[in-house]
């Protein structure tokens, strides 16, 4: 458990403080298996670059789906302050959050690296 001191000043004595102390991990010294060593170059490379298109998948959904709901947020915004409640704005801020999205993801899966 972690100690607990208490503050000297008159004013704030009921407060305790709590500290934490966290001290970095050791680092862990790590052997390397004979299967990983046999493995071929080409399926090593194989495997991450799966990984990183599975990374930028994940990543365009969530970027998909932030901007859908901030352009439809916006949108709602617009429609109840200025356009009397219609619901164009809210369709327009959507489509508008999911088309800056497909052009980052599409921008992201097509690049090189």
């Amino acid at each position: 458990t972690a100690p607990s001191y208490r503050c000297p000043a008159p004013i704030v004595q009921n407060i305790s403080i709590t500290i934490l102390a966290t001290l970095p991990a050791t680092p862990k010294i790590s052997t390397i298996g004979h299967d990983l060593i046999r493995k071929t170059a080409n399926e090593m490379a194989a495997t991450f670059a799966e990984d990183q298109y599975g990374r930028k998948v994940d990543r365009c959904l969530s970027d998909t789906l932030l901007k859908f709901g901030g352009g439809m947020i916006l949108g709602s915004v617009f429609s109840l302050v200025f356009f009397k409640r219609r619901a164009w704005p809210i369709i327009m801020g959507s489509g508008f959050g999911v088309g800056v999205a497909y052009n980052n993801c599409e921008r992201s899966l097509n690049s090189a690296k």
